[in-house]
């Protein structure tokens, strides 16, 4: 096991820094969110794409950037006008998997659910109904990539549907890939990438995190630490939150061997 891996418990900086959470080693809390120039630049376009248009969007960036951040923050954003079925990819999942949990994250009744005949006949006329009423139903949907041919294509039959020329569906998915299969979606498919921080913005996002953890002293990077951590992680958020966990835990030169991402894709 890895250092890394091994000390997520409890690393030792924590009482020396009077921390009252570790910072860089667990799963972000949803309120924890960096939203630098880019990262705040693509969450508003995001907003905008669910709330002022019919577009789908395709937020595509590489493992460990952010994107199950980035979704969980507009998930987090829905307001009365707006219902959301939040789905994370994986290849296991069936079309019917993808059909079900639409049906209840929509507020389709149990006992429609196990009555009906035709599952997807009951979702459109549950789209249907939340359009009426001003309601519109949002698929976010977390590492789409993983999913097999079936449910993507079942996925684009979806979000054909429309009604009184207004689609019924809106959906955002995220991706560490550009997909073929969704390279068009009806003429909706609007594309968006998620950079890495820039230089300027590793002190920023070092300092938030340190401080979204309790710590109120000054800062505990030098210069010569911050550019060491840029060159090293190249901006990587997860790779970021790896050198500060190795460089607290007294590693002064932890980067003799690359480092790698370690299950840090939703952090």
């Amino acid at each position: 096991m890895s250092e890394f891996a091994s000390s997520l418990i409890e690393p030792n900086y924590i009482a020396r820094l009077a921390l009252q959470s570790s910072p860089f080693t667990k799963v972000v809390d949803p309120e924890i969110f960096f939203k630098g120039e880019q990262v705040g630049q693509r969450f508003n376009l995001l907003l905008h794409l669910i709330r002022a248009s019919d577009k789908v969007g395709l937020l595509v960036a590489e493992q460990g950037l952010g994107k199950s951040v980035l979704a969980t923050q507009l998930e987090r954003n829905k307001t009365d006008d707006l219902r959301i079925c939040r789905i994370n990819g994986q290849a296991s999942l069936t079309a019917m998997d993808i059909i079900m949990q639409c049906l209840s994250a929509f507020g389709v009744d149990d006992n429609d659910v196990q009555f009906s005949n035709d599952h997807l006949v009951l979702l459109k006329d549950r789209l249907s109904g939340l359009r009426q009423l001003n309601i519109k139903p949002l698929l976010l949907i977390d590492d789409v990539d993983l999913f097999s041919e079936e449910p993507l294509m079942a996925l684009m039959d979806c979000l054909s549907w429309q009604k009184n020329d207004t689609f019924l569906l809106q959906a955002i998915f995220t991706s560490k890939q550009v997909l073929p299969a969704l390279s068009n979606i009806h003429g909706r498919m609007q594309q968006i990438d998620l950079p890495a921080l820039s230089e300027q913005e590793v002190p920023l996002y070092l300092d938030y995190r340190l401080q979204s953890a309790g710590y109120r002293g000054e800062s505990v990077f030098s210069s010569k630490d911050l550019k060491q951590c840029y060159r090293q992680s190249a901006g990587v958020p997860a790779l970021i939150n790896q050198w500060a966990h190795q460089y607290l835990l007294g590693m002064k030169s932890p980067f003799s061997n690359p480092i790698k991402i370690i299950n840090t894709e939703r952090m």
